[in-house]
């Protein structure tokens, strides 16, 4: 059996899981890949209609937690995904906000709605109360 890296089971996740043409098959051993690397996220995107089926699946395979974007994709965190993941997970496993965050009110909102891990590219920024920039 080939052994994967979590660089390529994070980006097999990220890249195939959750396109149009994916099966919840294909969701849940995605999920159950994620989970046998410990530690590992499983990034459900936020325009994804199948959001808390997918959260369900992800928690369902005792993952550690569910992200919202690799922050390199065209949509980033929102309120709305941060809150459904929440509210799909049950904070029984972590959510992290991730990609476009740019500021020190954003990153406490994200916290206030329940993420429990935040994305920042441009931490030192944003922790200093700054505006970020950098594309991501």
């Amino acid at each position: 059996m080939r052994r994967y890296t979590v660089q390529e089971v994070a980006a097999t996740i990220d890249h195939a899981v959750l396109k149009p043409n994916q099966t919840e098959a294909d969701l849940r051993a995605a999920a159950a890949m994620c989970a046998r690397f410990r530690g590992a996220s499983l990034c459900v995107r936020p325009c994804d209609i199948r959001l808390a089926t997918a959260c369900q699946i992800v928690l369902d395979a005792g993952a550690d937690f569910v992200k919202t974007s690799t922050g390199f994709a065209p949509v980033s965190a929102t309120p709305e995904a941060v809150r459904t993941m929440e509210r799909g997970v049950g904070g029984k496993i972590g959510v992290k906000a991730s990609g476009g965050i740019r500021t020190w009110e954003q990153a406490v909102a994200y916290l206030g709605m329940g993420a429990t891990r935040l994305g920042i590219g441009a931490t030192k920024t944003v922790l200093s109360g700054g505006t970020a920039e950098e594309p991501y």
